[in-house]
C-alpha cells in the first residue's frame, strides 16, 4: 500500500531530507556522481512544493517531485544552472 501527498517544503523538513537522500541515490545509480546547481536551500523555501509516494508500511519515499513557484524568494533552479 502506498500514499501519495503534498506540501509545502518548509512544513516537513525530515521528509525532504529523505526525498533528497533518495534523490542522490538515484542520481549516482546511473553515475551522475555531483550536479553543481543541486543544493538543498529549496527545504528552507516556502515556495518549493513537494509531492510524494510513500509505503504506508514502513514510510520508505518511492519516489516525487518537487515544484517551485517562479519569481519568489528564490531564483528557480534551471535560472541558478544556467546563470539567467
Amino acid at each position: 500500500m502506498i500514499t501519495i501527498r503534498g506540501f509545502r517544503a518548509i512544513d516537513d523538513p525530515e521528509v525532504c531530507d529523505k526525498f533528497l537522500f533518495g534523490h542522490r541515490k538515484v542520481l549516482e545509480s546511473i553515475n551522475v556522481k555531483e550536479v553543481t546547481s543541486s543544493k538543498a536551500t529549496w527545504i528552507e523555501n516556502p515556495d518549493v512544493y513537494v509531492i510524494v509516494v510513500e509505503s504506508l508500511e514502513d514510510k520508505r519515499i518511492l519516489g516525487g517531485a518537487r515544484v517551485h513557484k517562479a519569481g519568489a524568494h528564490e531564483p528557480l533552479p534551471v535560472e541558478s544552472a544556467t546563470d539567467y
